[in-house]
């Protein structure tokens, strides 16, 4: 495939995650303020901390991560193990073996950032409803390395039987760090001037595409299972490829139906309730600060004459007690709105 290709492919599977885009800016603004979709190499606007009157959202989606994360991968337990097929079961070499191989895969998951990783890939999964992250060798500290997806910076293909078999994402690279990573040999020539100017610190975009290899591949393509190439968007130059025997691309769904790619969390359900307790707090906070500081009125005689603070004195003539100062409008009922939340 050439970059074209990957670009267009890219293109093609855009329509199926924009009708999820909207909705999960809205989840994210009331539970992940960080995961509100921005562009690449940009921190996410900054939400107004004052806007945010209620935390159930974000306290629950949190709860459901954590409780995948103690559950399906507990970094306290051995979850995980490797055993022989079932004709080799009373072999004790074979058995051995592969007892001493599912020990190694837990001393390299430990080593690795596995657990930091998929903590986020969960946060997705209860908020968004769709997690993803990316499995690689790292040569340079022999040890396995795990790349975190952030929602909205992927594209999701499947096949006729709703299995993923295509993960295409966008990373934001500088020209040194995409020397670093997929060889500066292979760079297009404007980047390879770059690298070397210790003046320009650019972002540039790359498509990383993951597929499964097609029967009719050619090349690397029909050498592996699974297919890996890395795109430089704006010269549409192929810059890496690489073969794996495995998906290195992990997708996790919450629910998925239909023919959209892209899980439904249980946030969606509970957006509703959510916007209606944001609301709801914002008005108690409200009615709390009327009862601690009420409103006061007062004739005009006296403005600027009317002591609100601790101990502080108001003079009024105590023949005329209508220029007396009263509170106003305090009558809200703060126990309808606890019933209501």
């Amino acid at each position: 495939m050439t970059g074209t290709d990957i670009i267009s492919k890219r293109d093609a599977l855009r329509k199926w995650r924009t009708p999820h885009e909207t909705l999960w800016d809205e989840i994210a603004e009331l539970s992940f303020p960080r995961k509100v979709s921005c562009e690449l190499g940009q921190i996410p606007p900054l939400i107004d901390s004052g806007q945010l009157h209620d935390s159930t959202l974000r306290m629950a989606a949190l709860t459901l991560a954590n409780g995948f994360s103690s559950l399906v991968t507990p970094r306290e337990e051995v979850w995980h193990g490797l055993i022989p097929p079932k004709a080799l079961a009373e072999n004790d070499a074979v058995v051995k073996f592969y007892r001493e191989c599912g020990e190694e895969l837990t001393y390299r998951l430990d080593e690795s950032n596995f657990y930091d990783s998929i903590q986020e890939t969960y946060l997705d999964r209860a908020a968004m409803g769709t997690g993803c992250d990316f499995s690689e060798w790292d040569d340079e500290y022999d040890q396995l390395n795990f790349r975190h997806l952030p929602i909205g910076t992927y594209y999701i293909g499947q096949d006729h039987r709703s299995r993923v078999n295509h993960v295409i994402y966008e990373v934001g690279y500088t020209a040194e760090q995409a020397a670093t990573e997929f060889g500066i040999e292979s760079l297009p020539e404007k980047l390879q001037k770059e690298v070397k100017d210790p003046k320009k610190n650019n972002t540039h975009v790359f498509l990383i595409s993951v597929e499964k290899s097609k029967p009719w591949s050619t090349d690397i393509e029909a050498r592996f299972p699974f297919y890996m190439c890395a795109v430089h968007e704006e010269s549409k130059e192929k810059v890496f490829e690489q073969g794996y025997y495995e998906m290195p691309a992990h997708v996790t769904r919450y629910l998925q139906f239909g023919q959209s790619p892209y899980g439904y969390a249980p946030t969606w359900v509970a957006l509703p309730e959510a916007y209606k307790l944001s609301f709801l707090n914002k008005q108690m906070d409200v009615l709390a600060e009327k009862a601690a500081n009420p409103p006061i009125l007062a004739p005009a005689s006296l403005e600027g004459e009317i002591g609100v603070g601790a101990l502080d004195i108001t003079y009024i003539n105590d023949m005329d007690p209508n220029r007396s100062p009263r509170e106003w409008a305090t009558a809200g009922r703060y126990d309808i709105g606890q019933d209501r939340i």
